[in-house]
């Protein structure tokens, strides 16, 4: 008898490793793999393996060649998270890692889909309410970010996150709190599928550092634009980038009549996450408002920033009276200055050189760092105010 149960035990954990793989597969890898260029991420890969070693980025694109893996669309989280956790790939270290995620606060479908499986294997149960229990007490992932985190040496980032295991003896009375959560989460699960409108509900993407318009003629202008997975700098001044789609919508009257829309972009890890639109045929001597319209992916809902505006040159043979700064050398402990040149409402401004200083911003030695630089130096809230234009 007690073989015949440990066989039948076996078997439900392999068949509850197997829904979990297929439920990994079918309902989240391959939906991702459809809905993005899979040459954009081997990029992505290849900017992580030269990251230099040790360094998060570095060691996550090990792990995923060691293990045969590619860099898969929207899901690099879920990889950073196993390794900044140490988790494994098995399906019940993944059930594990899941349990600790929504003890840590993180509620995403597909977690919810994985963590709801472990309600058929009850001798899996102090095992998860334990790694539940770890997140739980953890420092929260919720902002981390692979941008964020990928020059930094792996051993500092494992040491913020990772707590140490605890205790997996599961007390009488929370028998009875699993099995309920193991049914919210399998119902929040199906409901979320159920419901779920063919447009999904727009991602976190914002402008953290603005939009700046430059290189402005009477009838051409470059407006950049960068996305990122924040609203503003972090404690470290930083504004971690985040892959999605963009594209422009402008025109000479604030009500947008007869506005003009470019093309959707796409912001790549390799470019900064930035993305430069290419504007012809403007007014001359003309304000020109714009807004960046902001997506992640052709299904998704589209957001949009706030109106900013430049103004265009006057023909080059009119004279014409014009309102202009010049910066040069300039330092992150001199973003008041431009509070008052806000103000003062000038037509351009002409940068320079020293526009960053990459012995001044974090001591820059390699190109991801050298981004950074312009983060802290550009996402200051008066440079972000300046270069809105008005």
């Amino acid at each position: 008898m007690h073989k015949l149960q440990s066989n039948q035990h076996s078997m439900l954990r392999m068949l509850t490793g197997k829904l979990i793989a297929n439920t990994k597969d079918y309902l989240v890898v391959r939906p991702l793999q459809n809905l993005f260029p899979r040459k954009r991420y081997e990029q992505k890969l290849q900017l992580l393996r030269s990251l230099p070693d040790h360094t998060v980025g570095n060691d996550l694109a090990r792990m995923l060649d060691e293990k045969g893996l590619k860099l898969i669309p929207g899901f690099e989280r879920h990889d950073l998270n196993h390794l900044i956790l140490g988790y494994g790939m098995e399906p019940e270290e993944e059930l594990c890692m899941q349990a600790y995620l929504v003890g840590n606060g993180y509620y995403k479908l597909h977690c919810c889909l994985f963590l709801s499986s472990g309600l058929l294997l009850p001798c899996l149960w102090k095992t998860l309410f334990a790694h539940y229990q770890l997140g739980k007490r953890s420092e929260s992932l919720s902002t981390l970010s692979l941008e964020e985190c990928m020059t930094e040496r792996t051993e500092s980032v494992i040491r913020k996150y990772r707590a140490a295991p605890v205790n997996e003896t599961l007390p009488e009375q929370s028998i009875a709190y699993l099995l309920k959560l193991f049914c919210l989460l399998a119902a929040l699960a199906a409901l979320t599928a159920l419901f779920a409108s063919p447009a999904t509900a727009a991602a976190d993407l914002y402008l953290g550092g603005g939009a700046k318009a430059g290189e402005i003629t009477d009838r051409t202008a470059i407006v950049l634009a960068r996305l990122t997975s924040v609203q503003g700098q972090n404690a470290e001044g930083l504004i971690p980038g985040r892959e999605g789609q963009a594209r422009l919508r402008f025109g000479t009257d604030e009500s947008w009549k007869d506005a003009r829309t470019t093309r959707w972009e796409s912001a790549l890890a390799e470019a900064d996450h930035s993305i430069q639109f290419h504007l012809a045929d403007l007014e001359p001597a003309q304000r020109h408002f714009y807004q960046v319209e902001l997506r992640e992916n052709e299904t998704s809902a589209t957001t949009s920033s706030q109106t900013q505006s430049f103004v265009t040159a006057p023909v080059a043979d009119l004279r014409a009276p014009v309102k202009f700064h010049l910066t040069t050398c300039q330092d992150i402990h001199g973003e008041s200055t431009y509070r008052p040149m806000a103000l003062q409402h000038p037509n351009f401004c002409i940068s320079a050189g020293d526009t960053v200083y990459y012995d001044g911003q974090g001591l820059a030695r390699d190109v991801p760092h050298a981004w950074q630089a312009y983060q802290k130096m550009f996402g200051l809230p008066a440079m972000k105010d300046y270069y809105q234009g008005g």
